[in-house]
């Protein structure tokens, strides 16, 4: 069942118990079903009627034994979150998931002014959950509710770090609005940098590439921590190049940030020497990036900010 016809089939209580589970996680791995009746006024027939379809749409997942509970799973976090960015008027409708990276997925959708959008939710440690079943030792340090925790934390990073980005350079997404673990950004048409076999301008296209690593160096005081041929869609017809994935994003006065600077360089330079026949020194390009940023001029006058763009902290 897709996202939007599952979305369709949560009634207002449905949500507001979501809500409530969620709104939970720092205290419980099973929120205790009594907790869950003692926060909402709904009839406790209904309530139990309301809890079996969550279940059965794989919203939530219940606990039995002494103590009946119910956690939230990706995808209940991933409805809460669509919820509160539709009720805010960001996003109007959505459609097909265009994308699955390690710790993410992606959907299309469109904001209520017909704007084509890409909602990223982020569900950090997805995958390394499925797999905690073989490993006791690992599931006894690691719950579910602190990788759903996380996964809000890694979207508040990465809308926070593309709003001041999207100030200074037009290569990066523009966001249009956050909540919990789900980001909203600009609709980018384009294909990943890793499928490409050819450029037309591969050199040029580079060093778009290592302009952006300066601008968020020089003027948002930002670098990438991952930058890589998966971190970069190639838009076409124009073959602009837009830099994606900043959760992991470091600031330049934390410990070792000049290291995770070169090795940005670095990584991306080997990339394009290797695919593409370029020959450039990214011990030389680093050394450039540090003097230019000490006198770079940051211009932010020439890009208008995205309506809607505002902070939604639903953590």
């Amino acid at each position: 069942m897709k996202l939007g016809e599952i979305y369709n089939k949560i009634s207002k209580e449905g949500f507001r118990v979501l809500s409530i589970i969620d709104s939970m996680l720092p205290r419980y791995e099973y929120v205790p079903q009594e907790v869950i009746f003692s926060k909402i006024k709904v009839n406790p027939n209904k309530l139990m009627d309301i809890l079996e379809q969550l279940v059965a749409l794989s919203l939530v997942k219940r606990k039995l034994g002494s103590e009946v509970g119910y956690r939230l799973t990706y995808l209940g976090l991933n409805v809460l979150s669509l919820k509160s960015l539709v009720d805010r008027g960001v996003i109007e409708a959505v459609g097909d998931k265009i994308g699955v990276g390690k710790e993410s997925e992606i959907y299309e959708a469109l904001s209520p002014t017909g704007a084509r959008l890409s909602i990223k939710f982020h569900c950090v440690g997805k995958e390394s959950f499925k797999k905690l079943v073989k490993v006791r030792s690992y599931a006894a340090s690691r719950s579910i509710a602190s990788w759903l925790i996380e996964s809000k934390l890694n979207a508040a990073r990465e809308y926070k770090a593309i709003t001041i980005l999207s100030q200074y350079s037009d290569m990066v997404q523009k966001p249009y609005g956050y909540s919990r673990n789900a980001v909203a950004t600009e609709f980018v048409e384009g294909v990943e940098l890793y499928k490409l076999p050819y450029l037309s301008n591969p050199k040029g296209i580079f060093e778009r590439i290592i302009e952006v690593i300066t601008i968020s160096y020089a003027c948002a005081g930002i670098i990438h921590g991952d930058l890589s041929e998966y971190n970069v869609i190639i838009r076409f017809p124009d073959e602009k190049p837009i830099v994606i994935d900043w959760p992991q994003y470091i600031t330049k006065e934390m410990p070792g940030a000049l290291e995770v600077l070169k090795r940005d360089i670095c990584y991306i330079s080997k990339y394009f020497n290797k695919r593409f026949g370029l020959n450039v020194n990214c011990n030389e390009i680093y050394e450039k990036i540090i003097a230019e940023s000490l006198n770079f001029k940051c211009d932010n006058t020439k890009l208008t900010a995205v309506k809607g763009s505002e902070h939604y902290d639903d953590f």
